[in-house]
Order: structure tokens, then sequence, then C-alpha cells
């Protein structure tokens, strides 16, 4: 039996908070005979709070990545058809849904009663597109709100102006607030089941741990529960018992994915993922083009001014709009689109790097840009400078972190503008 902690986010004192976190840390979760101490992925349990945030979310060269093809690997769950996995995941989860159920019907001493009496998948794949979107509509509310509204009128009038005033706001809040693709989707604020290899069995506070080691840890169907996982491939989150993470480290999963022509966990990452960078580009053009749009529903400011003749008035300035999303490209040559790439690659990831380093960085990628006549080379480029700095800090970051609750929008106040940075587009 474990010890019952009562540990949650509700917790103000930080210190009673870390305290309760270490506690269930250590004693929540139990080590089994089942763990295999040499190799997390040769046990029952994994921690995706402090040891591996970023299981699913990037490659073996810490490249952020997603399923491929969503169309053809991205699977219904004849369980319950409105939720997705990875194909082999699905196949492997209703196999052992159906033999995991069975057992507790008919096995001696094993119990039907809830939270793991009788299972079935609640939660699953989660399209990041559609989440980042949902985060830079946060991002763009905030910037309205926050900063645009307390610009002079006359100063953010041109399309330029607007990039700009964004570039300044963004930049100083790129360490909490990405809005690159590829670094949100390694973020804090993006769930882990973008990958496709997880699936959920309850909707639950991850930050309630005492519901965690109350119902799950120490329920009458919990060993069965860990032993029948592993059987099936899974791996259960020692921080979510509810959550069940498809190991392909495992044979039994890889078994699976043969089906689907995938014969080695390096098989999986390298044909069905694709590297999240390829998307930084496209998709921040829509988000810009789309805040302009936005913009374009209120076209005019008005602004009362003492005019030459001292005589207070009432000046109305009417607002440039993009009409086209490529009229945007104008405002970003390789050049000045990989010095901010550059730049928010390394706010986003909170490393501190000389400029000559970055100057170097930036020369380079401008290099190959011109040399291929492709600027995905140079995003290539970058993208891999940053990699070898990227999983320490976001796997720190955790751990000095609460949970969150990815649908509380009150997680996007904290914005600050940083007045000495300046993109002169």
């Amino acid at each position: 039996m474990s010890r019952i902690i009562a540990g949650d986010n509700s917790i103000d004192a930080t210190n009673v908070l870390f305290k309760l976190r270490s506690l269930y840390e250590k004693e929540g979760f139990p080590s089994e005979a089942l763990d295999d101490p040499n190799n997390p992925y040769n046990s029952v349990r994994l921690d995706m709070n402090y040891t591996k945030p970023l299981y699913g979310k990037i490659d073996y060269e810490s490249n952020s990545v997603e399923p491929i093809n969503k169309n053809e690997i991205i699977k219904q769950f004849p369980s319950a058809t409105e939720l997705y996995a990875m194909n082999f995941v699905v196949d492997a989860f209703e196999d052992f849904i159906e033999k995991y159920n069975r057992a507790c019907q008919f096995i001696k001493g094993q119990t039907t009663q809830p939270p793991i009496g009788q299972i079935g998948p609640i939660k699953a794949w989660e399209d990041p597109l559609l989440s980042y979107k949902k985060h830079m509509n946060s991002v763009y509310i905030r910037f309205i709100k926050t900063y645009l509204n307390n610009v002079n009128p006359k100063e953010k009038v041109t399309i330029k102006q607007f990039l700009n005033h964004f570039f300044k706001f963004a930049i100083a809040n790129a360490k909490n607030f990405p809005i690159f693709y590829s670094s949100y989707c390694v973020s804090r604020f993006c769930s882990p089941r973008i990958s496709g290899l997880i699936v959920e069995i309850d909707d639950h506070d991850f930050g309630d741990d005492l519901y965690k080691t109350r119902d799950y840890i120490n329920n009458t169907n919990f060993s069965l529960y860990k032993e029948m996982t592993k059987r099936y491939g899974f791996i259960i989150d020692q921080n979510a018992p509810w959550r069940l993470i498809a190991n392909v480290m495992s044979s039994t999963m890889v078994n699976r994915a043969k089906k689907y022509n995938m014969y080695s966990h390096e098989d999986i990452f390298k044909t069905q993922f694709l590297k999240s960078y390829k998307k930084d580009f496209e998709l921040l053009m829509e988000e810009l083009f789309a805040m302009n749009a936005y913009a374009g529903f209120n076209p005019i400011y008005r602004s009362v001014e003492i005019s030459s003749s001292c005589k207070v008035e009432t000046v109305e300035y009417v607002r440039e709009i993009l009409r086209e999303k490529s009229d945007l490209l104008k405002y970003f040559d390789d050049a000045t689109f990989l010095k901010i790439y550059s730049y928010f690659r390394a706010r986003e990831i909170n490393i501190n790097v000389q400029q000559n380093q970055l100057d170097a960085v930036m020369t380079k990628a401008y290099t190959l840009t011109k040399s291929r006549k492709d600027i995905q080379y140079g995003m290539e480029y970058i993208n891999l400078f940053f990699n070898g700095f990227k999983s320490e800090i976001i796997m720190e970051e955790a751990r000095t972190s609460k949970t969150l609750d990815l649908d509380n929008q009150s997680q996007y106040s904290d914005f600050q503008v940083d007045q000495s940075i300046n993109f002169i587009l």
C-alpha cells in the first residue's frame, strides 16, 4: 500500500506544496518489482513531470515532432469513436481494455468499481495545430489589451508598425509564451497527447495527489492494472496513473507497429513523425495575417489631440490592412526572418547566447538559405544549433513548475514588454 498524500495545486504556500510534491515523488508511487532501475522503459511507470517530460514530443536529435500524416497514422478508437491515437496504439489499447475489463469481472479479489474497475479511453490524441492556434489567439488578445491599446494611435497605423510592436511584445514574453510552433509544441502549454502515443482513462486534476494515491495506487485492482499495462506495451505515468503511455522501446509495442510497416522504435520516429520546425515559418505567417485581418474589423483609430492652432479635435487614423497573406512576405526577406527566428529560439528555450555566437549562427543559416535557395535549410541549421540546449532547459523548467491546467487561460496573464528590444523590419 502507498502512503496517502494530499498535495494539490490549490495550496498557496509554495514551500508546503514543494514538500508534498517531493513526498509524492518519493513515496506516492512506490518502487515495484516490475521496475528496471537501469532502464526506465523496462519499468511499469514513467515520470513525465521530471524525468521524461518530452516523451513523444521530441525525436532522438531533440527535434520537436508530431505525427506526419494524420489521415493515415491517426486511428479512431472503436470503443470511443470521437477519440484518436496512433494506429498501433489504438490496437494495443483496445486489446488491453478487453482483457483487463474481463479480468476485473471474473478474477477473485478484483472489483468492477471505478475508477479502474471497468476502463475505457477518455482522452487521447490532441491536434497540436488546433492547440497552437488557441494559444496564439490568447497571446494576441493579451497583446492588444496589455500593450497595443496603450500605444499612440499614429504609431500603430502601418503594417510595419504593427509587426514591430508585436515582435517587441512577443520577444519580451518568449520564454513563457512562445510564438513559434516548434517551441510551443515542446512547451508546458502543449499537451504530451499531441504525440498520439498517450491514452488517458480518466479526466482529473493532475495536481490532486490525494486522488492519485487513494483512488488509484491504493485501489484493489492496481496490481492487476500495473501488470497488464506492462504486458500490453504501456507504461503508467507516475504523476497521473490514469495516463497510459505507449512504450515504443518495448518489443510488445513494436510488434504492434509492424502491422503498419514500422519495425523498430527508430522506424516509428523516422518514418511517422514530422519535425515541427518545418512549419514554423508558414504558421507564423498565417497567425500574423489572421491578427491583422482581425484588426480590420475595427479599422479606424480615433484620438483626441491638440491641433497646431491649439484646438482640441478628434483625429481619425485608418489602419493599413493586408489583403493577401502573400503580402506579408515583403516585410520578411530571408535575412530578416532568420534574425527574428534566431533571437526567438534563444529566448523561447531561455538560454544566454553570446552575440558573436548568434551572429555566426545567423550568418551560416543565411549562407545555407542562399546557396540552397530555400529558407528551410537556414531554419534547419538554427534548429540544430539550439537542439543541443533544448532538453536540459525544458526538463529543468518542468522540475520547478506547477502542473498546468492546459484549459485555463489565466495562465497567460503575466505579460511584459521590454522597451529595449526592437525589430526594425
